[in-house]
């Protein structure tokens, strides 16, 4: 029986000063008089946690895997741009690059990546044309030559006739309780209607980032050929609360932060292992 593993990441924003930072990132710089030398940003209490949460992430997946091959999915978003300025840990385009290069290798290093698709996010993010992500693709094709990457805004991926549709932007999870998950079927269910209406079998599973936030719906519907399912998770982040997400989640009183590994076997998604924490946003003042 033939088992394939997908590690999947979302929302990592590099270069945001709440979002993921590698130790021992370097970056350039020349004096006035012409002299070369390095600054290291030193990470904050909140790159702190993020940075063990992929660590231990990357722990877990290694304990599953073991020596089998993975393959890597990024949903978007892997550069801060040129939104919320004030958050940035660099202002040079060149140590922005650095960090974003940096934040990946980890995840090459560690693990047998075989094939990898990195989606383009919010294009703010990505740059004009997505071109931070171009140039993350490129440095990693030139550094990790045995594996093949590739991008794209949108794609369906076939593991032995399991299909993952997966993009950035999606429905999110809902701001309250009471609306949890409502847009995210309504969403799934544009999804099938859309495959069907082209005489296609929906995907089995559809991924999304962007919203920072962690929901998985299931829709079953009975047709002429029997039951048929599809699945929708709204993967996490590796990125803190910072200004857009405050914004997107009308002040959320929680974040969930992390990342997903598929065990899929002979065509059939048989686990989901989910590498997370999740933590109170909300400040407790007693007067």
């Amino acid at each position: 029986m033939t088992t394939k593993y997908i590690y999947i990441e979302a929302d990592i924003h590099s270069n945001n000063k709440w979002g993921l930072l590698q130790p021992g990132t370097l970056i350039e710089e020349v004096t006035p008089f012409g002299e070369s030398y390095v600054e290291e940003p030193l990470l904050n209490p909140e790159q702190k946690f993020l940075l063990e949460v992929r660590n231990e992430a990357l722990k877990g997946v290694k304990k599953i895997v073991g020596k089998n091959k993975v393959n890597y999915v990024f949903l978007g978003d892997a550069h801060q741009g040129n939104k919320h300025v004030t958050q940035y840990v660099s202002q040079l385009s060149s140590a922005q690059s650095t960090i974003m290069i940096e934040n990946f290798r980890p995840v090459f290093k560690k693990l047998n990546i075989d094939k990898s698709e990195i989606i383009f996010g919010t294009e703010a993010h990505d740059g004009m044309g997505h071109t931070h992500i171009k140039s993350l693709v490129s440095a990693l094709r030139q550094e990790f030559q045995r594996t093949k990457l590739t991008m794209s805004h949108h794609s369906d991926i076939s593991v032995d006739g399991f299909v993952i549709n997966a993009a950035h932007h999606g429905a999110s999870e809902g701001s309250r309780r009471a609306l949890r998950g409502n847009a995210m079927r309504l969403y799934l269910q544009g999804i099938m209607d859309d495959y069907e209406d082209m005489g296609n079998k929906p995907p089995d599973l559809v991924v999304r980032g962007h919203f920072h936030g962690y929901h998985w719906e299931t829709i079953r519907r009975y047709n002429k050929e029997g039951w048929t399912k599809s699945d929708i998770i709204l993967v996490p982040s590796l990125c803190g609360m910072g200004a857009y997400g405050r914004q997107a989640t009308r002040s959320r009183s929680h974040i969930i932060n992390g990342s997903l590994l598929l065990e899929i076997k002979d065509g059939n998604l048989i686990n989901i292992h989910d590498f997370i924490m999740m933590r109170d946003l909300v400040r407790k003042e007693y007067w």
